[in-house]
């Protein structure tokens, strides 16, 4: 079990990394410039890469032993839904993540919970306090 979260630690940190140095510029550009710079089809397959990373992490979690706490399961179980979802929807994704990130105010909120505020829009959700959560997070 140890193992498996181990190298699950390993794989994210990689990710993480690669793709700071895949976007590191001489400019410091945030996530909102940097997705406003993309193409059309670029931003489509970031969703679709996103919600790939997502299935993968998923799929490495579920293979843990047994037993997992609740708590472990329900956030297991948060993230299935989400990746469920953007598979799912992910043109309304991409439209409603470039509709948010049009707005200024929205330009420095990571991609992740970015994504994820699409997402709770999309299911109908009031957005409005979870983007001002993400501004203050993004400005810390």
């Amino acid at each position: 079990m140890k193992r498996n979260i181990f190298t699950l630690l390993i794989v994210v940190s990689i990710l993480i990394v690669f793709s700071t140095l895949i976007f590191a510029s001489e400019e410091t550009m945030s996530a909102g410039e940097l997705w406003n710079r993309l193409s059309d089809s670029a931003r489509l397959y970031f969703i679709l890469g996103f919600a790939g990373g997502l299935t993968e992490s998923v799929n490495r979690l579920a293979l843990l032993p047994s037993p997992l706490s609740l708590r472990f399961l329900g956030v297991l179980r948060e993230i299935t839904d989400l990746k469920d979802f953007i598979w799912e929807h992910y043109e309304a994704v991409k439209a409603v993540t470039d509709n948010l990130y049009k707005d200024p105010a929205n330009t420095y909120i990571t991609f992740s919970p970015m994504i994820n505020i699409t997402c709770q829009k999309l299911k109908g959700e009031d957005i409005e306090p979870l983007l001002q959560k993400a501004r203050k997070e993004a400005l810390k």
